[in-house]
């Protein structure tokens, strides 16, 4: 197979990434920097994609679309906005670190705000669900920073697509546990749903919370 490659003059890429592959998941650094991009991931996976509708109907009475409006396209709206303003900053000062440690400390703040704070108006929460997304994109550095720390260029490509593998991850690990704790603080209250004839799980605002 490489010299079939070799033989129509591709670049033989196979021994070539996995020794770069094998470069990368020695280097700690390499870890962190990824592990600290799957976790300001998480927000983004687990309240903008997965549980923002049903968390905005059940605490403002909303229907589905009106929910999403208001909560997931207000976070991507904020993602829109924070990606180029987050590298932007960080190519003209010259830093990632500092940054990405900003970026996550007020993605923090507002999430917790989103989480906790009870009695938020709907324009309110609106302009948080804006800004959890805006905030949450200074996690696009860490793709920068692992290329930063790495001997040449030609391993951009691998580093990044490692990162992005870890970052992926909040799925496989996160989606489970909110279930999980949604299930544990559940009261046990059903509801049947004629449109999918299928007896679901009522959860209540406290429920979403909590999880």
């Amino acid at each position: 197979m490489v010299l079939a490659l070799k033989a129509q003059n591709f670049d033989v890429l196979i021994p070539d990434n996995y020794l770069k592959n094998k470069k990368i998941i020695k280097l700690p650094q390499a870890w962190i920097i990824s592990g600290i991009g799957m976790m300001m991931y998480v927000p983004l996976t687990i309240l903008g994609v997965a549980w923002s509708k049903e968390f905005m109907v059940k605490i403002y009475s909303l229907n589905e679309q009106e929910a999403l409006l208001w909560s997931s396209s207000m976070m991507f709206l904020g993602s829109a906005v924070g990606s180029p303003l987050f590298t932007s900053v960080s190519d003209y000062t010259l830093r990632r670190k500092k940054p990405m440690i900003i970026g996550a400390i007020l993605a923090l703040i507002v999430h917790s705000l989103i989480c906790f704070v009870t009695g938020l108006p709907l324009w309110v929460m609106a302009i948080l669900f804006f800004l959890a997304g805006l905030f949450y994109t200074s996690k696009c550095l860490c793709f920068a920073s692992i290329c930063d720390i790495l001997p040449s260029k030609s391993y951009g490509g691998v580093a990044i697509g490692f990162t992005n593998m870890v970052v992926m991850q909040t799925g496989v690990f996160f989606h489970p546990i909110i279930g999980y704790l949604l299930k544990w603080h559940w009261n046990g209250e059903i509801n049947w749903d004629n449109r999918s004839e299928l007896i679901t799980a009522t959860y209540t605002e406290n429920d979403y919370r909590f999880a």
